[in-house]
């Protein structure tokens, strides 16, 4: 066995599993001010990053590194809890919900929200762990992110790619996303190491960002099992994300157009939602004249739950606007759903060899109803896209357990090469 190397992780995930090590709850505060400010009260934390949970399955199984996760949690009541399982070091700091300013500058003025007890508790981690390699997973996420512009440049970072903000069009009217671009920046501009099989990526860094920077092949752990079995179908369609307003106002419009066309179609919508947003999508559904076929089932608690109400829907609408391939589209395909979506820089790549989905422009909702409206008429269309899609997300994905093997292997050349100068191999870096 090569010896063991002592790996960090800053990410954000929540599972079950990890709930159920912390000490979860809302403050006094929050329950004193939601009469006030006229807000629910919602104590649930659903399940996020499930590529995460993942890896974290697959490292638990990796006796030759030493691994310590940190990761961001929401509702927690102590702002940083340690605990450990058989292989992996874990600690969870708040990400600053319970603080009674970051709420109301996370509700009102998120453009302007800054995580600075956060990122000094992930400083102080690292530095407490001292490990040999650093792992963020996303640059563009500055809850934790950020922290690493804290950090002294003698333990080398490599940061996981999981989406690319530059150049997305739809930045340009959203504060929030043009705030996380310039995150994704700075978090890119102080990696040493950028991780990412991409062809496209490696481009758009270096013309935008960084002109050196030094990408290497590692992926996110993203698939999961197939599960394309037949099951009850309750819903013609589902929506589904963590938080429905990434795309649902153009599954709304795609809708009402085939929803016009075929009165008897239904929409499931999973994820959750504000108050002030769900008006504003009941309203427009009304005017669409298809809000009595639409159901919303709002945040469930575990990534499971999500599957299981997903496959109670025929088919999936899922259109992206920033996402090159989003994880909603792979758990679709995985289960068996076949996918309406959107053209961006990715969708189209899962058509190459075989057609797995129907896609679109972006914004052109007719287009959208359309294809919509094929899957609906046309049994035979919708089982070949389903067999397609399952063939071409596991020639496209892979498994864990290699993609696991491959970050150790990276994490191996990364730190011989920050510390020794010695030259990353050909098998390790992404050449594009």
């Amino acid at each position: 066995m090569e010896k063991m190397i002592k790996v960090v992780w800053i990410c954000i995930v929540s599972n079950s599993t990890l709930r159920s090590r912390l000490e979860l709850g809302l403050p006094k505060w929050r329950k004193l001010m939601s009469p006030i400010l006229n807000k629910k009260l919602n104590d649930i934390v659903p399940d996020s990053a499930q590529w995460n949970t993942n890896a974290l399955e697959e490292f638990e199984k990796i006796d030759d590194v030493n691994l310590h996760v940190i990761f961001v949690h929401p509702k927690m009541l102590k702002f940083v809890q340690r605990f450990k399982t058989d292989n992996i070091n874990y600690y969870a700091v708040s990400n600053g919900d319970s603080s009674f300013w970051s709420f109301l500058k996370l509700h009102f003025a998120p453009s302007k929200m800054d995580y600075k007890r956060t990122w000094r508790a992930i400083v102080n981690l690292v530095e407490e762990i001292k490990p040999e390699i650093i792992h963020v997973m996303g640059a563009e996420n500055p809850v934790y992110s950020e922290s690493i512009l804290f950090l002294p440049n003698k333990i080398p970072v490599l940061v996981q790619l999981q989406t690319m903000l530059h150049e997305s069009v739809a930045i340009q009217s959203n504060p929030q996303l043009k705030y996380q671009k310039a995150c994704e920046r700075d978090v890119l501009m102080r990696a040493d190491y950028i991780g990412s099989k991409s062809k496209r990526f490696p481009g758009i860094v270096r013309e935008y960002i960084k002109k050196d920077a030094v990408f290497v092949n590692a992926r996110l752990l993203v698939a999961e099992k197939a599960n394309i079995g037949p099951c009850d179908k309750q819903f013609d369609f589902v929506y589904f994300a963590s938080y429905i307003n990434k795309s649902i106002d153009l599954a709304i419009e795609a809708f009402g157009i085939a929803h016009h066309e075929n009165p008897n179609l239904t929409l499931d919508v999973i994820g959750g939602t504000s108050e002030s947003e769900m008006q504003a999508l009941t309203a427009r559904m009304e005017e669409l004249g298809c809000k009595e076929a639409v159901f919303f089932e709002g945040k469930l608690p575990t990534h499971e739950d999500v599957m299981k109400q997903i496959r109670k829907a025929r088919f999936a609408l899922l259109p992206l606007k920033i996402d090159i391939v989003s994880g909603t589209i792979r758990e679709a395909m995985w289960n068996g759903i076949p996918v309406v979506s959107t053209i961006t820089v990715g969708t189209p790549r899962l058509n190459k060899n075989r057609e797995s989905l129907l896609i679109s422009p972006i914004g052109d909702h007719e287009a959208m109803a359309a294809n919509m409206l094929r899957l609906a008429n046309d049994s035979e269309l919708a089982e070949q896209l389903r067999m397609n899609a399952a063939t071409t997300i596991e020639e496209v994905y892979g498994d864990n357990t290699t993609r696991a093997h491959e970050w150790v292997e990276v994490y191996r050349a990364c730190i011989d090469n920050f510390k020794n100068g010695t030259p990353l191999p050909d098998r390790i870096l992404n050449k594009n």
